[in-house]
């Protein structure tokens, strides 16, 4: 009966087709994901990316290997301080939120470790997603929480029976802080139609006094 052998030719032939079929679904995954992501090696040079929502970044710098502090947050020289180089550092993630230049976007940040068999950090994965609209919101409820207390507070003035000159003042001072806002003022109509201000912070009154709006 003759020997059977192997057919080294057609194993080598299927494990490449294999690889080529990991490396194809890996390139397809990282088109996918709506997010941009970029790999970033110990030079500072972004090897890969999907290059997603980046618009403004030349065809030229998409097809080589652009320093990331250039292309990424168009600075002639490395971010200070570099989390980049923490994270090579250390291997640990790093988390953080910066206002994107490329679009002057909000953008939280992370930043991801690659090992390799030696537990060496060889390169970093740079993920950024979009939470402009998360951040409006947030800002949003902040200003209806500062605006609850600002009532309360004035409300609570208000039944303690303070000087109705003083709670007015009080009153503009509270309302100024909590829209963020430099100029707020009570007025008051005469009988001869004429406005007259009661009170009021960053007006200039007609007789060039100025209320403190500290």
């Amino acid at each position: 009966m003759p020997k059977r052998g192997i057919d080294i030719s057609s194993y080598e032939m299927k494990n490449e087709e294999e690889k080529n079929f990991q490396l194809d679904l890996l390139r397809k995954t990282l088109g996918s994901i709506q997010d941009l992501v970029v790999v970033i090696d110990r030079d500072l040079r972004i090897v890969t990316s999907n290059w997603k929502n980046c618009e403004s970044i030349t065809s030229n710098d998409k097809q080589g290997h652009p320093y990331c502090y250039s292309c990424l947050m168009k600075r002639s020289t490395p971010c200070e301080p570099c989390h980049l180089l923490e994270v090579f550092t250390t291997g640990n993630c790093k988390k953080f939120e910066i206002e994107d230049p490329l679009d002057g976007k909000t953008k939280a940040i992370e930043l991801s470790p690659i090992f390799d068999d030696e537990h060496h950090v060889t390169m970093v994965v740079r993920h950024s997603r979009d939470i402009t609209e998360r951040k409006d919101v947030e800002k949003i409820l902040k200003m209806r929480e500062r605006q609850h207390a600002a009532v309360a507070k004035l409300g609570q003035q208000g039944l303690s029976g303070v000087d109705l000159e003083l709670l007015m003042k009080e009153s503009v001072k509270l309302v100024a802080q909590t829209l963020d806002v430099e100029y707020c003022r009570i007025m008051k109509q005469e009988k001869d139609g004429n406005l007259v201000m009661l009170a009021g912070v960053g007006w200039e009154e007609e007789n060039g006094k100025t209320e403190d709006i500290s």
